[in-house]
């Protein structure tokens, strides 16, 4: 009685469990659940019958490149350093052919396509080229001396980079180089002046120069500091008006330069001063005056309209 019991139970559950169930390709997925085809496209969904239905998508295979595979419309390098690839729907690749150009490695430094350097051999010089190789000049070259990281030809003279003394490229790759002292700036007053300058001295009438010694040389011509006019004491470089219309500078060797305009003096009219060619209204509200160069005044004279009487 108890093990019948037992196989009417287990024969309930499978029977009631296969019914919840659906069966692809000798697999079960419960009702509800979707699922790959095994189509690598389409997908697959168990219903409530029991039967399973599949989506129906044309499938393409993937894009096999350099050992690895792409799906469809992945886009990836060619494999270079400048072309690009993307797998099409069919499974084909698809690549671009651009020419690519390769950087050069000379004596630890990098270059780019294209560009050009020296050799290092004082005359010749190389090309990177699209390769990343390097094509260089085969000329004989004369002797040459590198200095400081240039390159001079033999026989070429050159500044030592002290300052003051020159080399001289020797034919056997050598150089020689004078070896005079090096003397600093010159410094005169608060300022430093570089060796060969020339400046003020100071006095507005004499000039210096700063030797190569460092020293200062000036000129040592007798300046004046003042200008005499009529009686009244100016300064170098002083400006004054002696009239009414010029004006005059003293100058740094005493003398005195002023300009010659001729000055036309002022009219004097009812009290007030008016200026050389000033226009004014005479009084009487109709006529106008007006000052002459002689500093006479001239009006005109026309009869004035009386205000009516109120």
């Amino acid at each position: 009685m108890w093990n019948q019991s037992i196989g009417l139970l287990v024969m309930m559950i499978v029977s009631q469990t296969s019914a919840d169930f659906c069966d692809y390709l000798g697999q079960m997925y419960k009702i509800g659940i979707t699922f790959a085809s095994g189509d690598g496209c389409n997908t697959c969904t168990c219903m409530p019958s029991r039967k399973v239905e599949c989506t129906q998508y044309p499938c393409y295979p993937g894009c096999q490149h350099l050992g690895r595979t792409y799906a469809p419309g992945n886009v990836f390098g060619k494999g270079d350093s400048c072309n690009q690839c993307t797998c099409l729907e069919s499974g084909d690749v698809q690549c671009t052919d651009n020419k690519c150009f390769q950087d050069c490695v000379y004596m630890g430094t990098t270059y780019k396509s294209g560009s050009s350097f020296p050799k290092g051999d004082g005359c010749n010089r190389c090309t990177c080229m699209d390769t990343g190789d390097i094509s260089c000049d085969q000329h004989s070259c004369l002797p040459y001396c590198q200095h400081n990281g240039k390159f001079y030809p033999a026989g070429r003279q050159f500044r030592s980079g002290d300052g003051c003394n020159d080399c001289t490229c020797l034919n056997d790759g050598t150089f020689t180089c004078t070896d005079f002292p090096c003397y600093p700036d010159c410094r005169y007053g608060n300022e430093l002046y570089v060796k060969g300058a020339t400046f003020d001295k100071g006095d507005n009438c004499n000039t210096c120069k700063c030797l190569a010694d460092g020293t200062v040389r000036c000129s040592e011509k007798r300046c004046h500091n003042t200008c005499n006019y009529k009686g009244a004491i100016y300064n170098a470089g002083q400006s004054f008006t002696p009239d009414t219309c010029n004006t005059c500078w003293c100058m740094v060797d005493g003398s005195i330069s002023c300009t010659e305009m001729q000055c036309f003096p002022d009219c004097v009219y009812g009290g007030k001063k008016y200026k050389s060619g000033q226009h004014f209204n005479k009084g009487d509200n109709c006529n106008t005056c007006v000052c002459a160069n002689t500093g006479d005044v001239r009006c005109t004279d026309q009869a004035c309209a009386m205000a009516p009487i109120a």
